[in-house]
């Protein structure tokens, strides 16, 4: 199958090289062009524009940062729509708020008559990497069932949640656990660190109870690691260490908390339009912005 791929982020980038690898002929384009020599170098197709890329294509997948980059890739100068042949699908991996989803779509089958799958994806790099990320789905079950194959190199459980938009809403349900999980686990080591037990210990006292999750495995791998903290490490170091309030934290400025501050809106506007308090999300809303200003708790040192 002839795939293109826009967003050779840090997740973007390791999902097109297993498609690359699994054998697919992989076509590839990015903002920043440097990115995609390396694909170059693999023997992927870099195209000049999204437009050149969607004449190449059976179908195109999307990782980009947020709905204004997709509205600019689909449908801006030299963009997909634009291609003399559209491809008959596109499955978006970035994470947007499901009207913008819903409105993408259908504007993108009125101009071009291509089918857009929203498919979001949960894992991280290490999932990425691995090709064991998680996807949920929106659109026509056929549609998604075509698309299989690509989502099948880089994931390891494809679930199709119903029309499209709700791969979106499955995401952001997956969003609030994932996100308290970094809250409590900051909080528990914090606990821990002032009560003078040996947190690197936990991960490994917790193995086979409740406790013993994803996020905290993946917090004890990365500590192991002499490399730059990312994804689920990055977030409850940064949390832990605002709780002691301790100056050593890592850098709480780049895209990592930018986009988890945005998902946690995209979750806060889906309970306003469903009625539906979520207590717990507003709290640690207020608390991410705290970290991300490097502002005390009140009332706390």
């Amino acid at each position: 199958m002839r795939v293109g791929f826009v967003g050779l982020g840090s997740i973007g980038a390791p999902m097109a090289e297993r498609i690359l690898t699994a054998g697919h002929d992989l076509g590839v384009w990015n903002r920043t062009p440097s990115k995609t020599e390396w694909f170059a170098e693999l023997g992927a197709y870099v195209a000049r524009n999204p437009s050149e890329l969607a004449d190449r294509s059976d179908v195109i997948c999307l990782c980009v940062t947020d709905a204004a980059a997709l509205d600019a890739v689909v449908f801006g100068p030299e963009g997909i729509a634009s291609a003399s042949r559209t491809p008959p699908h596109l499955a978006d991996h970035s994470t947007i708020p499901p009207s913008e989803t819903r409105r993408l779509a259908d504007r993108l089958a009125r101009q071009a008559g291509s089918m857009w799958i929203d498919a979001p994806v949960s894992g991280g790099i290490s999932g990425a990497r691995a090709g064991t990320l998680a996807i949920f789905a929106g659109g026509p079950a056929d549609a998604v069932e075509v698309v299989r194959p690509v989502f099948e190199c880089f994931a390891s459980n494809v679930t199709h949640m119903g029309p499209v938009g709700s791969g979106q809403i499955a995401k952001a349900c997956n969003q609030i656990i994932g996100f308290l999980s970094f809250a409590a686990l900051a909080e528990a080591l914090a606990l821990g660190d002032r009560q003078g037990i040996d947190t690197s210990r936990l991960a490994r006292a917790f193995e086979g109870g409740f406790a013993d999750t994803p996020v905290l495995r993946e917090w004890q791998r990365a500590l192991t690691q002499d490399k730059k903290l990312l994804g689920p490490a990055l977030h409850v170091e940064a949390f832990r260490t605002h709780l002691l309030g301790q100056r050593n934290g890592p850098d709480y400025s780049g895209p990592s908390p930018t986009n988890l501050f945005k998902d946690l809106e995209i979750i806060r506007d889906l309970a306003e339009e469903a009625q539906c308090n979520l207590p717990l999300v507003e709290r640690m809303a207020a608390f991410v912005e705290q970290v991300r200003t490097k502002q005390p708790e009140q009332g706390k040192s």
